[in-house]
């Protein structure tokens, strides 16, 4: 009916309008094919469903003057009518021109047009999918079907309804007084304590409704993604939304809505239309429906949640009866309960594996996902024996010249050089006397990087990199915010003293690998005693990913800008390993390996350095330079599924 066929709220009695047509019935135009006939809407009884009270709008179905209507003969030929008048009482005359002669006394029939609706042979098939929740958009997905006797002397249908319209008013969080919500879905499942997957065979909800034009027979299918969903935003007054929907005649059980909020496209929220006691919905009826937006939950797309090493519980307040089945990903360290109001929660055991665990939570509410990624660590769980992997760049057995060149600045083409990737056991220790460290920031969220106010907790000390030489590092978690940091200090200010093997008794420090992204050297890498820039120390963020019992650090490949106060825009590229000859680490102190043929040291060649590691590992920039710790693992849990109903239908 889209823009034809008037859908409209007015104050009534009735769920829908309805027409009397006795004795109006038109007379055949002789000597024509052009014939006439007059249509109304049927009469339906108030439906106590709608608690219309005294006052409230019902709602009204009348013709337009800008209808149509297919009007079938006997042999199925089909021909499109169209409306010529209105009356105020609300009957159309609508006229058209068979090609076929009507004989006198068979049987027609006509189902109104709307662009919902398509035509094949005499079946007419209306698609309820793609609803925009609207009032005229629901009229535009209505079904209505008359059959009448061809007279001479004049013909008049009675059209029927053979769908339903469901008027929804759904409670919202105050969250949502100021924005919209999008991506409504209305889907059923038979069981549903059998739904398995999302977009699955579970879903039976009818989202197309076909009519046999010659017999009235209807039949109720599903195809594509079989749930009815409202493709535009809806505006939000008052917490509540309210929403129109044409759907077909059928007991609608175990059905349930959600949507998604535009503030935030990773959550859903529930209603709960219809349990296992079946809502009759009968066609030609109006629903009045009101519901309470009972359930909540964040998707797990890009999102984790920590929590401590405590042994705690996690309310969730989504209703057991509402949840078809529960899964963890990892581990028995997480087990269901309910809560006395007959709601979820997660207790987790403590975490006594000195690592870090994650496991990810799946609820399928109705068939759609709902994720947590929950992190279960302190900051001691960070300690341990982890693996460094990089691309090992110019180290100490490389032998390829690189003193053609007079400075200190070397072709770029040299970080592209293939060359072994190298795994390093470390170990990790956490520190008893803490201290903050200050020093310049190299973050993802930065442009270039913050100047020398930035404060961390030096809690962490890396060991087993070269020698005895101790990397400073840090991680902090942030309970509170969810989220979780990790940095590796490297300061130009300050050396240790190497203790045995060839370089015994020099000093060394760890420096960035640097990277000219600008400037008279652009494209050209820095392997000796750069400055970083006022107060030449920083930290080099890494990001921290937990999953399962596996914890990774991982940090980027030429992605932290750092200013120096000069022309060059410098970036990090990986970690090397600075030696001295004294404990003043200055430039005039750097240890330059010699010239075979002369007796002049060299800047920047590769043996100089005992150590150069470039976050490229195996020449993927996508690998990075990478910590990785996996701590034991654990069986799965033995989850149960709710058994409880939820009462709220």
């Amino acid at each position: 009916m889209r823009h034809h066929l008037h859908f409209a709220l007015a104050i009534l009695a009735a769920a829908f309008t309805g027409c009397s047509i006795h004795d109006m019935a038109p007379e055949l135009q002789s000597g024509e094919k052009t014939i006439t006939l007059k249509a109304c809407i049927a009469d339906t009884e108030p439906l106590t469903r709608l608690s219309l009270e005294e006052g409230e709008e019902g709602i009204a179905v009348n013709f337009t003057t800008d209808d149509f209507i297919y009007v079938f003969d006997a042999d199925g030929n089909m021909t499109e009518f169209s409306v010529t008048e209105v009356d105020e009482n609300g009957i159309a005359t609508f006229s058209g021109a068979p090609e076929n002669e009507i004989a006198e006394g068979s049987p027609i029939t006509a189902v109104v047009k709307n662009g919902a609706i398509t035509v094949k042979g005499t079946t007419l098939t209306l698609n309820l999918q793609n609803q925009t929740g609207t009032m005229a958009n629901a009229g535009a997905h209505t079904l209505l079907y008359a059959s009448g006797i061809y007279s001479e002397t004049g013909v008049s249908l009675v059209f029927e309804h053979k769908t339903s319209v469901l008027k929804l008013t759904l409670s919202l969080p105050e969250a949502e007084t100021a924005t919209s919500v999008n991506a409504f879905y209305l889907f059923t499942v038979p069981d549903r304590a059998t739904v398995t997957d999302q977009g699955g065979d579970q879903f039976n909800y009818y989202n197309f409704a076909s009519i046999d034009a010659l017999t009235g027979e209807t039949t109720l299918g599903a195809n594509g993604s079989a749930w009815i969903n409202w493709t535009t935003a809806a505006p939000v007054t008052d917490h509540k939304v309210t929403l129109y929907l044409s759907v077909p005649a059928v007991d609608l059980k175990n059905a349930a809505l959600q949507c998604t909020p535009n503030s935030d496209a990773q959550k859903r929220y529930f209603w709960n239309l219809a349990g296992s006691s079946p809502l009759k919905i009968d066609a030609g009826k109006a629903y009045k429906i009101t519901r309470t937006q009972t359930q909540f939950a964040p998707s797990a797309a890009g999102k984790t949640f920590f929590y401590s090493d405590e042994a705690q519980t996690i309310d969730f307040g989504l209703p057991q009866g509402a949840i078809v089945t529960y899964e963890t990903s990892t581990g028995d360290w997480l087990t269901k309960e309910t809560d006395e109001n007959g709601n979820m929660r997660i207790r987790m055991t403590a975490n006594t594996t000195g690592s870090p665990r994650e496991s990810t939570l799946t609820f399928k509410v109705f068939g759609a996902f709902c994720k947590y990624s929950v992190t279960q660590a302190d900051a001691s769980d960070f300690a341990g024996d982890w693996t460094l992997n990089a691309k090992e760049f110019l180290a100490t057995t490389t032998t390829k010249s690189i003193t053609e060149e007079s400075s200190r600045f070397f072709d770029g083409s040299w970080a592209t050089t293939s060359t072994n990737a190298k795994s390093i056991s470390t170990s990790v220790t956490y520190l008893d006397n803490q201290s903050a460290v200050t020093g310049r920031v190299s973050n993802t969220t930065f442009s270039n990087a913050t100047k020398g106010d930035y404060q961390r907790i030096n809690n962490l000390s890396i060991s087993g990199i070269y020698r005895n030489i101790e990397l400073k590092s840090s991680v902090e978690i942030d309970y509170d915010s969810n989220s979780a940091s990790y940095g590796l200090f490297l300061d130009m200010n300050t050396v240790q003293a190497i203790d045995g093997g060839t370089y015994d008794g020099e000093y060394a420090t760890f420096a960035p690998e640097l990277y000219y992204a600008s400037g008279t050297y652009a494209n050209k890498w820095e392997f000796g005693a750069g400055s970083l820039g006022a107060p030449n120390k920083i930290w080099w963020m890494g990001t921290i990913s937990v999953s399962g019992n596996t914890t990774t650090i991982k940090f980027g490949y030429l992605t932290h800008y750092l200013t120096t106060g000069t022309s060059f825009s410098l970036k990090i590229g990986g970690l090397q390993l600075d030696r001295f000859n004294s404990p003043k680490p200055e430039a005039a102190s750097l240890i330059r390996t010699k010239k075979a043929s002369s007796g002049n040291n060299t800047f920047g060649y590769g043996a100089a350095y005992a150590q150069i590691l470039q976050a490229n590992y195996n020449n993927n920039t996508a690998n990075g330079l990478i910590l990785t710790k996996t701590a034991a693992s654990a069986s799965a849990a033995d989850i149960n599924v709710p058994a409880i109903e939820n009462t709220n239908w």
